[in-house]
């Protein structure tokens, strides 16, 4: 398709963002709607509303690459859990592409776990096992990256039998590559720097969540 302006839509679960384990990540929605907006920023592309965001002078295939690349998200394995909508379209043509189903664990792009994820939130088919019973070893620093420190949320984080990882951890690692790189590179420091901050959303991103219809 020609060159022009194309734009990115998304939707996420909040609850399956901040629910404690097992039923969500005991994460900060602020926090991951934010290392969100980062690598959309990245793409070049610029916020226009709440979670609508476009791009002047690119074409579908950039787009496309671009938005399947968003599951680089932190933590890792974090929006195939999350994910309600993911689309692109062109502008003023308004051709939509819809790859929410194919982005979603057990989907086409999202088949197996990359990474340590909330038990309850792996859906049946997708392969999966206990991570070993040592595992995090009361120790917050094996957890993954983006979780919420406070106490009632460690509490549930630091028990084994609340996560699931793929049966070959080799094998989730290299569906995790395939992804994209984590973002210790390019970011990573900033958003280290983030989990310290109070849990507070500026009105985007209020904005962002307020109609959001968690089931």
């Amino acid at each position: 398709m020609p060159r022009g302006v194309w734009g990115i839509t998304y939707d996420l679960f909040t609850r399956r963002i901040e629910d404690n384990l097992p039923n969500g990540w005991g994460s900060r929605r602020s926090g991951v709607y934010r290392r969100l907006a980062r690598l959309l920023e990245q793409g070049a592309f610029n916020r226009v509303q709440y979670s609508l965001w476009e791009k002047d002078d690119t074409n579908a295939t950039a787009t496309y690459n671009l938005m399947t690349g968003l599951r680089r998200l932190q933590p890792r394995g974090i929006l195939p859990t999350v994910v309600k909508g993911l689309q692109m379209f062109s502008v003023p043509d308004r051709i939509r592409m819809d790859i929410t189903d194919a982005v979603r664990l057990g989907g086409a792009f999202s088949p197996y776990l990359t990474g340590i994820t909330p038990a309850n939130l792996v859906p049946l088919g997708v392969p999966r096992q206990l991570p070993p019973p040592t595992w995090p070893g009361n120790n917050r620093k094996n957890l993954p990256k983006g979780l919420r420190r406070d106490a009632a949320s460690l509490v549930h984080s630091l028990v084994t039998r609340n996560w699931r990882r793929h049966p070959d951890p080799q094998a989730g690692n290299a569906e995790g590559n395939e992804a994209g790189k984590d973002s210790d590179d390019e970011g990573g420091k900033a958003e280290d720097e983030e989990e310290e901050e109070d849990d507070v959303m500026d009105d985007d991103e209020a904005e962002d969540v307020m109609d959001d219809d968690d089931n």
